[in-house]
């Protein structure tokens, strides 16, 4: 059953079915209400979903494992190769290639300088390059080659549907399940971060929230363009921020009717560079994305990613901020050759990207503060460990979307709905009824989705003559009398 259904169903029952958009759009928000909220009231077999997380040891500099800073921008680190365009100095080539690989989960960590500073990496946009915040301190350094520096890896972030964490296991040093526990255990246990060695506890940390935007995005059809967006149709825009790996909350909506038009002009968004000099009309790149998405009002659609926009116009030197852009393409947003679905890296637009497949396109989700967790003891080689979850499931924006549940648990979407709609209309009798239903029906879906009893049982022994033979539990070894 799709979300055009359940409000369908909702209709019927209410006898009543308006032609206006706003009347379904706020049947919609009703409906994903409730969902939202059934999802997250039980430990759903359905809701679960495992991920992979890498654990780091602590990466540190040497003579062959060097870091650049950009001259002309000083928050820009690189990770240079003879003789390409990452060598930002310019003294001559260096003889060997540095041995420094830069991966995504240095996202939000912490870097060190040669002074012991402490900066956050803000953004990784390759193996080859990151910015952090903030600016670099060059004192003390004779050139732009950094030897002497370390990263650290003071927390993990969750998935960004994570609920609540219901299990981890190491299986690359079988040593099965950790033991998961709040920071007051910690604090208890004293739980030292310098001790280093296979880590045997998972602990959770704090909730990071990402970046608020401040403007809201100022949007008008563009005349002068050709492009490929729908005539007379209504498209919302709005855009979050990108930020030491987390996406923030979305900006204000607004809205345009196309017309006669097949392209908008999006600007206004917020100025994410930063000032290196004394000119307050220079920018230099800071690492920090906007992403903008967009949603076709006029067909219910959901919100598909359709711009990324870096904080300047290029990474080197560049003195222009972007906070503007023409949508002119119904194709959703070209996002490169590293496509952030993918879990690599979020890099600008690309042209030699296609779209092939619906599961290309970024759809939009609110993920909230996204928690982090962190081991004990503080790894001391790498390691994968497997992460158990209840998740938040997406949202139902678009008419065909459908709830991630059992297919005959859907019409819980509508009992709570209509319940909810009978008591704001003061229908006393008519909401307990669509109450009861919704409540017999949960009743259903918790016998039979919920953790499967853990408890062990007997089987008798099957060497002995018996009418019957019990079937219920994993078998177990029973001594012989």
């Amino acid at each position: 059953m799709n979300l055009s259904e359940i409000r369908r169903q909702i209709f019927d029952q209410m006898d009543f079915d308006p032609q206006l958009r706003q009347y379904r759009e706020s049947l919609n928000r009703r409906i994903n209400n409730h969902y939202q909220a059934i999802s997250d009231s039980a430990h759903w077999l359905f809701m679960q979903r495992e991920v992979k997380r890498q654990v780091r040891v602590k990466v540190e500099g040497s003579a062959t494992a060097f870091l650049e800073y950009d001259a002309s921008n000083i928050r820009r680190l690189i990770s240079p190769k003879t003789a390409t365009s990452l060598r930002v100095t310019t003294a001559a080539a260096a003889s060997a290639d540095s041995t420094v690989a830069i991966t995504q989960e240095m996202e939000g960590q912490t870097f060190i300088d040669h002074n012991d500073n402490e900066y956050t990496i803000v953004r990784v946009v390759s193996d080859r390059e990151m910015f952090i915040d903030p600016a670099l301190d060059t004192t003390g350094l004779s050139s732009a080659t950094m030897t002497s520096w370390s990263i650290r890896f003071d927390k993990y972030l969750l998935p960004e549907d994570c609920i609540e964490v219901l299990g981890v296991m190491d299986r690359t040093n079988d040593r099965g399940r950790l033991v998961y526990f709040d920071r007051k255990v910690e604090e208890h246990a004293y739980l030292d971060a310098d001790n280093t060695g296979e880590p045997q506890c998972i602990i959770e940390d704090e909730s990071v929230a990402g970046m608020e935007s401040h403007n809201i995005p100022t949007v008008a059809v563009d005349t002068a363009t050709s492009g490929s967006l729908n005539t007379s149709t209504d498209y919302e825009y709005m855009y979050t921020i990108r930020r030491n790996g987390i996406e923030g909350p979305p900006s204000q909506v607004a809205s345009v009717s196309t017309g006669t038009s097949t392209a908008v002009t999006v600007s206004g968004l917020d100025t994410l560079a930063w000032n290196q000099n004394a000119s307050p009309t220079d920018y230099y790149d800071s690492g920090i994305q906007k992403f903008v998405y967009r949603r076709n009002a006029t067909q219910d659609g959901p919100w598909i990613l359709v711009k990324v926009l870096e904080s300047t116009a290029a990474h080197t030197g560049s003195t222009t901020d972007t906070t503007s852009f023409t949508d002119s393409t119904d194709r959703p947003g070209k996002i490169g050759k590293y496509l952030m679905i993918s879990g690599s890296y979020v890099t600008t637009d690309a042209a030699d990207h296609v779209y092939n497949a619906q599961s290309d396109h970024v759809l939009w989700q609110d993920p909230g503060p996204r928690q982090s967790v962190r081991f004990w003891y503080t790894p001391g080689t790498d390691a994968t460990i497997h992460i158990r979850y209840h998740r938040r499931p997406r949202p139902l924006y678009n008419d065909h979307s459908s709830p991630e549940w059992p297919r005959q648990y859907h019409q819980l979407l509508v009992y709570a709905t209509l319940e909810d709609m009978f008591l704001q209309m003061q229908e006393i009798g008519q909401a307990q009824v669509y109450n009861a239903r919704m409540q017999e029906l949960i009743k259903q879906m918790r016998r039979r989705y919920l953790s499967r009893d853990e408890a062990r049982k007997r089987f008798v022994r099957f060497d002995r003559p018996r009418r019957y033979r019990s079937i219920f539990g994993p078998p177990a070894l029973v001594p012989s009398q």
